[in-house]
């Protein structure tokens, strides 16, 4: 049955129930307005149209003005819209779920009021969160760089689509991704339970209107600020993923992921391709990953000759550069935490910090040189000589770092008597002074 066939058989429908005929002639013109102006144009149906199209609908205000009588008659239009849904369940050409979403857009008449203050230019709070994202210099930095990205093919970008547009899920996404996802939209306030139900709040129907890259920007901003959004208990973890990722693909483009390694060989564990796999074993990071990092275009998973390579996108590089200023404070600011432990013989607690920092950040000769003057101090000369070794071979011989390393060795090589080497350290030293 055509549009205006139900539109005729619902104005009867309005006259069998006693409707009185002010109210029947508004909600005919509510619907045969909706019909002409929006349904029309998207070849949509009463029965079957979204929160978009009502949206659509809704947003042009001069026609609500024109044709209504302004912001006061918006009650009255969404009531008309929830008389057209008894109508259409009454004569079943909407059931079940369809009823439950008709009735869910139509009963939210705050969110209607306040958008049609804020398209008037009233003060909004939501309009002032937004223009507080926009004008944000990752966001303004991210809308720069994803300008000639798709951002629409992110699974995690459809999924935030589905959810701040009440579209029902069809995607081949897990259950734990979507709860994860929800439940990052309700911390971030995209999302609100409202009496046991998931409603889209003011927030989010702003951001769901917004062009795919300054939403994808937002989305980013929030994904990036974990204190917001990541409980407690997880919280560690999932910020050591963060930089697990941001260390490793600071020089590499792919890592191949091994699925063995010697438990307890730090030289082995320090390296990008063990510390990747070690991070992704713990579950909850491995959830988060998948969603919040491959989901949103950051990385990705590669096949070669039957092994799993990970691979950072030229999106994900990107983003992490604008966010490397930041990261590379924190590992400074933990090198010199280190540091101040070992001045003070805290030596236990700066080993400890020392395997953490090489499991989560890698490999760093300033770090390896540490370990091995706590190693010379406890009187451990061959593990001081195995780290002291090793950071040398990764130092920049140029750096001023390899002097004090080469130090350090020369004091380890004679407690472990060892003259060839003695010499060997010495003419370096020499050489670098």
């Amino acid at each position: 049955m055509k549009d205006q066939e139900k539109i005729v058989l619902f104005k009867e429908y309005m006259k069998q129930n006693g409707f009185d005929e002010k109210r029947i002639n508004f909600n005919v013109k509510v619907v045969t307005t909706f019909k002409n102006n929006i349904l029309d144009y998207f070849d949509e149906t009463l029965d079957n149209f979204d929160s978009f199209t009502f949206d659509e609908f809704t947003d042009k205000v001069s026609l609500i003005d024109d044709e209504f009588g302004g912001r006061e008659k918006i009650p009255l239009i969404l009531n008309a819209m929830l008389d057209l849904t008894e109508f259409l369940k009454e004569y079943k050409f909407i059931k079940g779920g369809k009823i439950a979403y008709y009735k869910r857009m139509f009963t939210d008449v705050e969110y209607y009021l306040q958008k049609y203050d804020m398209l008037k230019g009233r003060k909004s709070e939501a309009k002032e969160t937004i223009k507080n994202y926009l004008n944000s210099e990752f966001v303004k930095k991210v809308v720069k760089l994803t300008e000639n990205v798709y951002i629409l093919d992110f699974n995690t970008i459809k999924l935030i689509d589905y959810l701040l547009n009440d579209i029902p899920i069809s995607l081949s996404l897990n259950n734990d991704s979507i709860s994860l996802v929800k439940d990052f939209l309700i911390k971030t306030e995209f999302l609100e339970v409202k009496n046991s139900n998931i409603t889209v709040t003011k927030i989010g129907r702003m951001v769901s209107r917004l062009e795919p890259e300054e939403r994808y920007a937002i989305i980013l901003s929030n994904v990036f600020n974990l204190e917001k959004w990541v409980t407690e208990e997880k919280f560690f973890n999932i910020r050591n993923l963060f930089y697990v990722i941001y260390s490793v693909f600071s020089f590499k483009q792919e890592v191949l992921l091994h699925t063995k390694w010697e438990e307890d060989n730090i030289f082995i564990l320090s390296k990008d391709e063990f510390r990747l796999n070690y991070i992704l074993r713990d579950d909850t990071c491995k959830l988060y990953f998948d969603t919040f990092l491959v989901g949103l275009g950051l990385i990705e998973y590669v096949s070669e000759n039957n092994n799993k390579k990970i691979s950072i996108t030229e999106t994900g590089k990107n983003i992490f550069k604008i966010v490397a200023k930041d990261l590379n404070i924190i590992i400074k600011n933990k090198i010199e935490y280190i540091a101040s432990l070992i001045k003070y013989k805290k030596l236990d607690e700066a080993e400890n910090e020392i395997k953490n920092f090489l499991l989560i950040y890698g490999e760093h000769p300033i770090v390896w040189d540490f370990w091995g003057q706590i190693a010379i101090l406890k009187g451990n000369y061959l593990d001081a000589y195995e780290f002291l070794k090793h950071a040398y071979e990764i130092a920049n011989k140029k750096s001023k770092l390899v002097k004090n390393v080469v130090y350090h060795l020369v004091i380890c090589c004679k407690r472990l008597k060892r003259d060839e080497e003695i010499k060997l350290y010495e003419s370096k030293l020499a050489e670098l002074k």
